[in-house]
């Protein structure tokens, strides 16, 4: 797998209301009328007691820009303590979610478009990859070698040079 079996968790910290929720079970119960009553309150109130500052800072101090999405591995920050190809799966894995999502919910297959994806991967984990992107969905990959479509199978390439396209294969 992208991630080498190893688990691979998310968490939504919400700044407006100083929580840090997971996303298997603390998000749903976000759905809840009784619970989006009382974050709007709170935001509500952080938005006024924060207006005065943030006019002065010329900026906005409070909202969902400042929220953040935590990834863990294994229960670690990735950002602080993962290596390159664990970020790049863990980012691969956030998209592949999402296009299963939309699958789910439209009965329709996006089109997944990914660049340079290979970069960090070793043979086993592009396999991997390729098996579960390329083979279930319509993919787009910019890849800089011709040898990172080495698992394709009767794919249409590209190659692109000083704006001139031209089939390879």
């Amino acid at each position: 797998t992208l991630t080498d079996g190893l688990q691979l968790r998310m968490r939504y910290a919400i700044q407006a209301i100083d929580e840090t929720l997971t996303a298997e079970e603390e998000l749903a119960g976000l759905l809840t009328e009784e619970a989006a009553a009382a974050i709007s309150r709170t935001f509500e109130q952080r938005l006024r007691s924060r207006r005065v500052a943030e006019r002065v800072r010329k900026q906005n101090l409070v909202g969902p820009h400042r929220d953040d999405v935590e990834l863990l591995l294994e229960g670690q920050d990735l950002r602080r303590f993962g290596s390159q190809g664990q970020c790049r799966a863990a980012a691969v894995a956030l998209k592949m979610a999402q296009a299963e999502f939309i699958l789910a919910r439209r009965n329709d297959r996006p089109i997944v478009v990914l660049d340079d994806v290979f970069a960090e991967f070793d043979e086993d984990r592009a396999r991997a990859l390729w098996e579960m992107v390329c083979e279930k969905h319509q993919t787009f990959l910019a890849v800089p070698r011709e040898s990172d479509l080495a698992f394709g199978k009767g794919d249409a390439v590209f190659h692109v040079q000083a704006g001139h396209l031209e089939r390879t294969r």
